[in-house]
């Protein structure tokens, strides 16, 4: 290849590279905002369940057993979480209508930031270490 091939390569390399990071923000966002999705609807279904009527009767760290047996490589189903997931359900159930869109957004800028500060740094630091980026 000569230079001009080798430019017009590295420079669709990097367009390939872009479109995969961009892939990776969505899929991030979208694994993100149906876990809080999840975590609002078990939130209301604890909300109005009549499992948890009796004062002492350890319903959350029952629920919390029950669901690490059913769910065995799941993280996260602490009964101090599955607390926060009721508490989350009732402190946002009268303003969801908006909230997957506002969940996207932030998850999206936030990204979008992180990704433009690696590229910057990628570009600051690889010509100091006198790396070599050729195929």
């Amino acid at each position: 290849m000569n230079s001009i091939d080798i430019k017009g390569f590295k420079k669709w390399v990097n367009s390939i590279s872009a479109k995969y990071k961009q892939s990776q923000i969505k899929a991030a966002i979208k694994v993100n905002s149906e876990m809080l999705s999840f975590y609002f609807e078990l939130g209301k279904e604890i909300s109005y369940t009549s499992f948890k009527a009796e004062y002492g009767s350890k319903f959350y760290d029952n629920l919390s057993k029950e669901l690490i047996k059913n769910l065995p490589n799941v993280t996260g189903l602490s009964p101090v979480n599955i607390r926060y997931m009721e508490r989350f359900y009732l402190l946002y159930k009268d303003k969801i209508q908006i909230f997957p869109q506002l969940v996207e957004e932030l998850f999206s800028v936030l990204w979008k930031s992180f990704f433009k500060m690696e590229s910057k740094l990628y570009d600051f630091i690889l010509p100091k270490l006198q790396w070599s980026d050729t195929v």
